[in-house]
């Protein structure tokens, strides 16, 4: 388990590089599949919260057979990578995401999570092995645009007062 997570915590240079090129983005689509769907549901809730992009999951063949129309290159999408079940037909259609997304003009990146210890059920290997560079993403998606994710705009009366409607 410690290697899992030192290799989570050596992952924050590539989540600075995605957030880097995604963080001008007008929203983000984050995919996942299998286990995957988890992580990209997480991942959705902490850039809506810590870096205020309009942010939306997708399952990968959802995504494939219908919502490609609606993006262009104002559009980033985040593919999350960890659940290693399905092997080469995944992968096959992973890529097949990214060509299509990259032709209409989706900046388009994998985060490819560290492996889990074998043993696991595929589900807690892949949240096991996602939590740290989820974590890095989001915040270096913040850092790019500037915004302190601590306050999730609390600092802001309108969102102050909208927090306080639902405590």
């Amino acid at each position: 388990m410690r290697s899992l997570l030192d290799a989570g915590v050596a992952m924050r240079a590539q989540a600075a590089e995605i957030a880097a090129d995604l963080g001008g983005s007008a929203r983000l689509i984050i995919i996942g599949s299998g286990a995957d769907r988890i992580a990209a549901r997480e991942l959705t809730l902490k850039i809506e919260e810590a870096s205020h992009i309009p942010t939306s999951m997708r399952d990968l063949e959802t995504f494939l057979h219908g919502h490609i129309p609606a993006c262009d290159e104002t559009t980033g999408l985040v593919l999350i990578a960890a659940d290693r079940r399905g092997g080469a037909k995944r992968d096959e259609r992973a890529e097949a995401l990214e060509r299509a997304s990259r032709r209409v003009g989706i900046r388009c990146h994998t985060l490819q999570a560290p492996r889990a210890p074998d043993g696991l059920p595929a589900a807690a290997g892949a949240l096991l092995a996602t939590a740290a560079p989820l974590q890095w993403l989001a915040l270096e998606l913040a850092a790019a645009r500037g915004v302190n994710p601590d306050l999730i705009r609390r600092e802001q009366e309108p969102y102050r007062e909208a927090a306080a409607e639902h405590k």
